[in-house]
């Protein structure tokens, strides 16, 4: 989609890329309809998407697959397997060098990087609080810090969400991951500084939307939520550890896509799905008929941890320190049960720790983050400036229409409540 395009830019000469873990004002858009590079301060007067209006957008993407476009009309985002290339006034975009390095090449590699993150945020905070949810990504920061010696300086924090869609892998309702999360806090009480557990509830949805900054305290609302019960400290999650640790449904799509013979590979797959006891093999619904997207289009989470300030607070998902270098990995060195077990993350875990944390390594499943479903609220429990639309945007009338009319109601949806926070949001960004 972007290869050979050539585009005009006023961006300085150098080499650019959109990172996944990124702050939303850095990125660099493609505009088709003139053949451009812009920023945020280039777009002030374009026209936004009409699905911005619809609150489910990730902001600044429309959704993962990148060729469905930006917030802004006839925008595109080229994602972080692409290089941005700067020079006299002039761009191209190439896919990252093609490189490749085996699955246990990356294992070192990304396993030496996520210590060296973990070392850094010790050295620089006296106050460290790991998220903890009991899943494998939580469970991989906590055997690094078991084995550098950081574990008695550190508070666990565990949190259930009342506001997530009702499903029976969410922690109130899974025996195994209560049994697991008791039996941890009982082995390590003395070892660790603290153990916090919390409960978050519509009620804490709707204060986090009167009352928390633009957009981020409400897109990645349940993890906020946890980040603002602390002062002075530093939080740290194992965000994006599906993605880059290869335990998540696209990289099972990329070895079918990848297959000499797709129809062998399925049947591969299919058979990998009859053992239960597999990491991933949960509630694992996998569509067969699904268009699978390229890998380069894709783009991995797209929420803006680091945006989120309170309380003097620095959040760091350490798992997130090159998310380019999985792009690189030779899928012909994965097979199927490397991702439906999450031989990545269990074997960096090993390497920490040995067996240690073996009997806390429960099917993956993390329902308790930033899930949205449809929750209508009423009206008059939302400040009005919340629901106040900003005027110096060019909006697409259409959305704008839709999205006015639903703020007539006496319930309002979640999803409009966050759209407009995704406008007010957008209204900074462009100013």
């Amino acid at each position: 989609m972007f290869e050979g395009l050539e585009l005009s830019t006023t961006l300085p000469d150098g080499t650019y890329y959109n990172r996944e873990f990124m702050t939303v004002k850095d990125t660099i858009f493609v505009d088709m309809s003139d053949f451009s590079l812009k920023t945020f301060a280039d777009l002030r007067h374009k026209k936004l998407n009409s699905l911005i209006y619809q609150g489910k957008s990730l902001l600044p993407y429309i959704q993962d697959n990148t060729t469905f476009g930006s917030i802004f009309d006839n925008c595109y985002i080229p994602s972080s397997a692409y290089d941005i290339i700067c020079k006299n006034k002039c761009a191209k975009i190439e896919v990252i060098s093609e490189t490749k390095i085996s699955l246990t090449e990356y294992i070192d590699i990304y396993h030496n990087l996520i210590r060296s993150e973990i070392k850094k945020i010790y050295d620089k905070h006296d106050k460290v609080v790991l998220q903890y949810s009991g899943g494998i990504d939580s469970l991989l920061l906590l055997s690094h810090i078991i084995n550098l010696g950081y574990l008695h300086k550190t508070t666990l924090a565990k949190y259930e969400n009342y506001f997530a869609p009702e499903h029976p892998d969410l922690i109130r309702n899974s025996n195994t991951k209560k049994k697991a999360i008791e039996d941890f806090k009982k082995q390590f009480e003395n070892k660790y500084y603290n153990f916090v557990e919390l409960n978050f509830t519509l009620a804490d949805w709707i204060n986090q939307a009167n009352s928390g900054t633009y957009y981020t305290s409400i897109r990645g609302y349940s993890n906020y939520f946890l980040f603002s019960k602390f002062t002075n400290s530093a939080v740290i999650a194992g965000h994006f550890g599906d993605a880059v640790l290869l335990h998540e449904k696209k990289w099972l799509e990329e070895l079918i896509s990848k297959a000499p013979n797709k129809n062998d590979a399925i049947k591969q797959l299919q058979d990998s799905l009859q053992n239960k006891n597999l990491y991933m093999n949960n509630y694992l619904n996998f569509d067969f008929e699904k268009d699978i997207v390229p890998l380069k289009y894709y783009v991995w989470h797209a929420k803006p941890w680091g945006e989120f300030t309170i309380n003097n607070n620095i959040y760091y998902t350490p798992i997130c320190v090159d998310t380019r270098i999985c792009r690189k990995i030779d899928i012909k060195t994965v097979k199927f049960t490397d991702i439906l077990d999450a031989t990545v993350v269990r074997e960096m875990i090993h390497r920490n720790v040995g067996n240690l944390l073996d009997e806390y390594i429960i099917h993956q499943g993390n329902l308790d983050s930033d899930f949205q479903n449809t929750h209508y609220i009423q009206k008059s429990k939302i400040n009005e400036n919340v629901i106040t639309i900003p005027k110096n945007l060019k909006h697409d009338r259409i959305g704008l229409s839709n999205l006015l009319k639903e703020l007539q109601n006496d319930f309002i949806s979640n999803f409009s409540i966050l759209a407009c926070h995704n406008l007010k949001y957008i209204s900074k960004l462009v100013n």
